[in-house]
């Protein structure tokens, strides 16, 4: 193993095969060098993305992929890595999740590249972003980000829920637009509720210090420290004690509801699953309940678990349409 390559050893550690040592001087690489740390966070991306496929696609788009990436990346040195991932089995997924990345792409004249990222139903989403800060994605969420962030600040866009982890650094604050409104952060953790199809918008402040405010009215403007949150009313933002016990569970892959109303669960679940739920006859729908579901279980799968701490009868319409009854 001692003449393998820094490139053979970053491929190997997306196939899960390096040893403990050989991963350390992987990430002390990463530590040392800004430029392998972009090029790292890339293909974990990639990798990650990857993961959301349901099939892999056919050889015909795989080619298609790779043709787009390559034309991209022709003067990159990540060329030659990229190539060493998809010698291995993945290639066909790996390629296909390239070839959409790269569909998503907005080009502005001085070549910055924005990505616009969406996650499926039922599913989430791990991302590292150019300057080392990371947000789990849930589902049906949007996120569009630059390949690398302007010298004065870091701003993405989101649609819908984010847990951010934000890597520090007081020269360039970073900034999460949504629905009019930005967060605005140097480093902390913070979650995000902000989808269009939902009225609703909260941020959770777990960690340091965050300036939540209005881009239209700077008076409309919160600074939450940790246990607070901010959320919207019709006279603007508002902020109380709120303590946000959801980080763990959402790591894996895990929603966790305590003394929730029914209908805000039933919400929550039109939004993660992109359905919409048709009330009939007298469901008591402000009933609170404690529930805890793996996002990667299907919505039939959990109704059904609901059904055990509320009596509703449910029954699918369509894909898009479920009826809830008494």
């Amino acid at each position: 193993m001692c003449r393998m390559t820094m490139k053979d050893r970053w491929t190997m550690y997306f196939q899960g095969e390096l040893t403990d040592p050989e991963k350390q001087e992987l990430f002390s690489r990463i530590e040392t060098d800004k430029e392998f740390k972009q090029d790292f966070s890339g293909l974990n991306n990639i990798w990650a993305i990857s993961q959301l496929l349901e099939q892999p696609q056919d050889a015909q788009t795989a080619q298609e992929g790779k043709r787009r990436l390559y034309g991209m990346m022709k003067k990159r040195k990540m060329r030659s890595v990229i190539f060493q991932v998809f010698r291995y089995a993945a290639v066909i997924c790996i390629v296909s999740v390239v070839s959409w990345f790269l569909t998503k792409n907005y080009f502005s004249g001085n070549e910055i590249v924005y990505t616009e990222i969406h996650v499926p139903s039922g599913q989430r989403l791990h991302l590292t972003l150019a300057d080392g800060s990371t947000v789990w994605l849930s589902p049906q969420s949007r996120l569009k980000l630059p390949n690398e962030f302007k010298r004065n600040n870091r701003t993405i866009e989101l649609d819908g829920e984010g847990f951010f982890t934000v890597t520090e650094d007081d020269e360039r604050p970073f900034i999460v637009k949504s629905k009019g409104y930005n967060v605005e952060v140097l480093g902390t953790k913070f979650n995000l509720f902000s989808y269009s199809k939902n009225s609703m918008y909260e941020v959770h402040l777990i960690k340091g210090k965050v300036h939540v405010y209005n881009e239209e009215n700077k008076d409309d403007m919160v600074f939450l420290l940790p246990d607070e949150k901010a959320y919207l009313t019709e006279g603007g933002l508002m902020k109380s004690p709120a303590y946000y016990d959801n980080e763990e569970f959402l790591k894996h892959g895990i929603y966790n509801f305590q003394a929730t109303p029914f209908i805000d669960i039933l919400e929550y679940l039109a939004l993660w699953y992109d359905v919409q739920f048709d009330i009939k006859g007298a469901v008591v729908l402000t009933m609170k309940v404690n529930a805890k579901f793996r996002l990667n279980d299907d919505i039939e799968s959990i109704l059904t678990a609901l059904q055990n701490v509320f009596k509703f009868n449910f029954k699918r319409i369509d894909d898009h349409k479920i009826e809830i009854s008494k």
